[in-house]
């Protein structure tokens, strides 16, 4: 196939799909949905066919777009009356922290770890669970939070059930040390706790596994 005709052929995908991201493209650029990818799939297919592709003729391509965007404004019509649709396609909001009680079940059903919520988190310069009062996912992948407006600095030493070593080298304990301050709230093993950060000047912040949280002042035993 001839470099100057693959050329033209771009030209014209180029400033046809130039008309199409200006009639149809502000609403990907702020928000991505399942529909809006499958619809950027199909676009794609179409060019990509028509570019490589010398027994179709450009006007079919500006024919296929024409029809592709006809379909999705009558989607997007059917979408907007009808609430279910709608749900199944866009997907809703998953509350993760609400009145500041971890919510385990919209963990899972996001697919995200403590830690990697935590990441989240940091990444907006929360760097304690203390610190929110509520936080959900959002259909687009965005976390947005509300916080209580009193900002802590924490260590992460129980993740999921799971002592984290790291952690507990940070601030110079020990494990042993963990345990027994645990222990003065009625836990006897550390996989009874779901997650524990220290704050340091505050104490130990622990959820359990049905995410209510307290705060654990440390004991002057075990202040050394």
């Amino acid at each position: 196939m001839p470099s100057t005709y693959i050329l033209v052929r771009l030209i014209i995908d180029m400033v046809c799909m130039t008309i199409y991201m200006r009639l149809y493209g502000r609403k990907f650029m702020s928000m991505v949905n399942p529909i809006d990818l499958i619809n950027m799939m199909v676009i794609g297919a179409i060019i990509g066919g028509i570019i490589y592709n010398p027994n179709v003729h450009p006007l079919s391509m500006i024919m296929a777009l024409l029809l592709w965007g006809g379909l999705n404004h009558l989607f997007e019509y059917l979408r907007q009356k009808n609430p279910l649709l709608q749900s199944l396609t866009q997907g809703e909001y998953i509350r993760l922290i609400t009145k500041g009680r971890i919510v385990q079940d919209g963990l899972s059903r996001s697919g995200l770890t403590l830690g990697s919520l935590r990441i989240q988190l940091r990444m907006k310069g929360i760097f304690s669970l203390m610190e929110v009062e509520h936080a959900q996912i959002e259909i687009n992948g965005q976390i947005t939070v509300k916080t209580t407006g009193i900002s802590y600095f924490s260590t992460m030493l129980i993740n999921e059930g799971q002592i984290e070593l790291n952690g507990i080298r940070e601030i110079n304990r020990s494990r042993e040390w963990l345990e027994k301050l645990i222990s003065c709230q009625g836990y006897t093993e550390i996989k009874d706790i779901f997650y524990a950060e220290w704050i340091e000047n505050q104490g130990l912040y622990i959820i359990n596994h049905v995410g209510s949280t307290n705060m654990v002042v440390l004991p002057n035993n075990l202040a050394a």
